[in-house]
């Protein structure tokens, strides 16, 4: 089940990667209060597979897939998923400190 607003409409711009992490634990709105980051290929389902997902504003989404690199000192990396309507498209990630949007899920 996907949430309906997601963190760039609910608070009108972009936050980071640990400020999308305490969105979602905080979330309580439908009736439920259980929503997470959704995995990569759940954002990939419905944005880069046709009929595509309508447009939000974000220009991508936070996942939970996250992982460590060093490059002049550590970093906190994050997969994320693009809402441009394409079916080939490249695996990106994104530093943490970067400013992007949630669109929650929950089981």
């Amino acid at each position: 089940m996907w949430c309906t607003l997601d963190s760039f409409l609910e608070l009108q711009g972009c936050i980071n990667y640990e400020s999308a992490v305490k969105f979602v634990k905080e979330l309580k709105t439908g009736g439920h209060q259980d929503w997470r980051l959704p995995a990569e290929s759940e954002l990939e389902g419905i944005y880069k597979n046709k009929p595509f997902f309508p447009l939000r504003e974000a220009e991508w989404y936070w996942t939970s897939m996250t992982y460590a690199r060093y490059s002049d000192g550590w970093q906190k990396m994050v997969h994320i998923v693009s809402t441009k309507r394409e079916t080939n498209w490249a695996k990106k990630q994104i530093d943490s400190r970067e400013c992007g949007a949630v669109h929650a899920v929950r089981p």
